[in-house]
């Protein structure tokens, strides 16, 4: 049987940790996400106003209202119009320099530009799927092991013998829980994000 004071330091502990990783970790998160949002804009503003209208002869207004993944889609649909309509494809200004390598910076064709645009779109893209993927689960497993140990802490009385063993098995699946947070959290500092 555990006593009362360390069923309540460790319960509370546990809780508190929680909160601590989610605020820390949802901080750098939110910062994460705002640079990716900046890139984001960047590469839509790059198909809305230099390729898009110039492939479909549409205006940059009607792109306004939809989302990234349907711009990249239309892309897609158009290939054939930017690429060989009338031989030379969309005219884009043949003397933007893009940095390619992150050891240095070289003038590329129009075509070339377009396609290294559409990938780097894609790759912000996908990544801001799998960072919210990701913080979802995050937000799920640390809610619930704070909910848990709150649970136990406020309701159950450590005298009886099922919840002795269970808070003898709650501890252990808590601090698993925390390292497979931190893992994720890892993880999600390693998505790739492009911003140039």
């Amino acid at each position: 049987m555990i006593d009362n004071q360390n069923w309540y330091y460790t319960l509370s502990a546990i809780a508190q940790t929680c909160g601590a990783i989610l605020a820390l970790g949802g901080t750098f998160i939110v910062f994460r996400l705002d640079r990716l949002e900046s890139a984001l804009i960047n590469y839509r503003d790059r198909f809305v106003k230099a390729i898009l209208p110039n492939a479909n002869g549409t205006s940059e207004a009607s792109y306004s209202d939809k989302s990234n993944e349907e711009i990249l889609i239309e892309y897609k649909n158009s290939k054939d119009k930017i690429y060989f309509e009338g031989g030379n494809g969309v005219e884009v200004e043949s003397d933007i320099t893009n940095r390619i390598d992150s050891n240095y910076t070289r003038k590329i064709s129009p075509a070339e530009w377009i396609i290294h645009t559409a990938k780097m779109f894609k790759t912000n893209i996908d990544a801001k799927s799998t960072i919210h993927f990701h913080f979802k689960l995050i937000l799920t497993i640390l809610t619930s092991i704070i909910v848990v140990n709150l649970f136990f802490l406020a309701f159950l009385d450590p005298r009886i013998y099922a919840v002795t063993v269970s808070f003898y098995i709650l501890v252990p699946i808590s601090l698993m829980s925390i390292i497979t947070v931190a893992i994720l959290f890892w993880r999600i500092l390693k998505i790739r994000i492009i911003t140039y």
